[in-house]
Formats: C-alpha cells, structure tokens, sequence
C-alpha cells in the first residue's frame, strides 16, 4: 500500500500475457469472453530520447525542427520560434499508420484495423513561416481532410484554435495582451 495524501492505494504486479503487437489485459470484455489487448506507441520507443537535449541546445527554429524530426517519442506537437523571427509548427514521435479505424475499441484480428508501421516525419504535419505571421493550435486536428491515413478521434473540433486565430488578427500584441488572451 502507498500513501496518497489521506488515501492508501494498493500496488500490485501483474504478468501480462504478450502477443505479437502489444500486451493482453488480464481481463475478458464483458458478454464476448474476448481479451483486450493494449497497443501504444511507446511500446515501440527503441531509444532513449536524448534528442531532447539536443533541442535545448539549437540556435534557430530550424534546427530545433531537425532534432523533432527525429524524435521516437508518443506523438506531441510544438511550435518553435528563433530570434530571427522565423516560427514552426512541427507534429512529432510516432504516430500509427493505419488505413481504417472506429469510433472506440478496434478489432485487432482485422487486418484493416491494423498498424501499418509509423508515418514518416515528412508525412507529419509541419508548417514553416506561414504567410499570416504566426501558429495557432489548440489541441485541433492539425492533418488536412484529404489526409490518406486514419489518425482518431481524440482531437478538438478546433473552436479554441479558431479563437486563437480571432484574437491574434485583431491587433498588434503586447506581453499584456498575450496573458490576457492567455485568459479568454
């Protein structure tokens, strides 16, 4: 037992059965006696991320895009911007390459449910000193709509990016008004 603040949680171990693409949960959905297995993308990191220290060391936002290309991590996004004025948008780490998908659980014996290996960093989204002046993102879909592969569900339906977008052509921002939109 851990102590939790005024709670004890129990710890336990527990040995998962393995299959080819990821660990069998030691429990049956309920009604189907089938078995769920977890597949996650960071069962596949096969290195440490030490590309995350070269990031802290690069100079332009070039660069920094280069060590994000690289990176074996669950997939994130960043925006990155330099003293030059040069700003990126650039979706990273591992992201399943799939041809079909539902809504929840997946059928892991249908073949065309399956991972199809990891896009390319090239086929990730990226944008690079767009002509409008500057990024927003807020947890929104960041692929087009003619994307060829299936990403998901779990992303906003892009109302707050929207907002964003508002605020930032309504003027020329000061520090304050950064926070303030911070805020909204």
């Amino acid at each position: 037992w851990i102590k939790k603040g005024p709670l004890y949680l129990p710890v336990f171990w527990q040995t998962f059965q393995r299959s080819a693409i990821g660990p069998i949960l030691p429990v049956a959905w309920p009604k189907t006696n089938k078995k769920l297995l977890i597949r996650w993308t960071a069962y596949h990191i096969q290195r440490p991320p030490l590309d995350l220290m070269d990031l802290m060391t690069a100079q332009t936002a070039k660069e920094a895009d280069g060590h994000l290309k690289k990176m074996t991590l669950p997939n994130l996004s960043a925006v990155l911007a330099d003293t030059k004025g040069n700003i990126h948008f650039r979706q990273f780490g591992l992201v399943a390459r799939r041809l079909h998908g539902i809504h929840g659980l997946f059928n892991g014996s249908d073949p065309k449910q399956r991972w199809i290996g990891f896009l390319k960093p090239h086929e990730m989204p990226s944008l690079r000193n767009p002509k409008r002046g500057y990024v927003a993102t807020a947890n929104n879909h960041p692929f087009p709509d003619t994307y060829p592969y299936f990403l998901g569900h779990a992303f906003d339906v892009g109302l707050r990016a929207k907002r964003i977008e508002e605020l930032l052509e309504q003027k020329q921002h000061t520090l304050a008004s950064i926070k303030q939109m911070q805020l909204d």
